[in-house]
């Protein structure tokens, strides 16, 4: 879903969903780029591919509210 990606002017946004179960999604970082890109479109899976900056993880605790 486009909330839990974000790639803007190098800069890197994932939900903390992406931190917290990372193993699920590859045994580290590059792992876990790898299978995010086979879930995107073809420009954004290209930029995520050659990314090589820091990742921010991130998560909205306002959905938590009742």
């Amino acid at each position: 879903h486009p909330r839990g990606f974000e790639l803007v002017r190098g800069r890197l946004k994932l939900s903390k969903i992406f931190d917290w179960y990372q193993s699920d999604f590859g045994e580290n970082e590059a792992e876990l780029l790898n299978t995010l890109a086979k879930h995107l479109s073809a420009p954004k899976a290209t930029a995520l591919k050659n990314f090589k900056g820091d990742i921010e993880y991130r998560y909205d605790w306002s959905l938590n509210q009742p």
